[in-house]
């Protein structure tokens, strides 16, 4: 069953990789022949990437706690509860 679940998130990996350079090869080639406007109305490259990698920065610390919450579920659920006997 693993093996399975390990060979079916490489191949979703895979599909969504190809897909993403798939979309950005296109976009980056239709945006090479689209006019710029107005600077104005063109948004800061350098602010775009601070707020992405600030939104990714927390994405990863969210998904670490929901990680180390996961595994305590799983080893609060695996130890046997404590004897109140006496």
């Amino acid at each position: 069953m693993a093996d399975l679940l390990t060979t079916a998130n490489q191949s979703t990996v895979k599909v969504i990789t190809f897909t993403q350079d798939q979309f950005l090869k296109a976009y980056k080639a239709v945006a090479s022949k689209v006019p710029s406007g107005p600077s104005w109305m063109t948004p800061d490259p350098e602010q775009g990437r601070k707020a992405v990698e600030r939104a990714f920065q927390l994405q990863s610390q969210l998904l670490e706690q929901n990680k180390a919450f996961a595994l305590g579920l799983i080893d609060a659920g695996t130890k046997a509860p404590a004897s109140t006997e006496k």
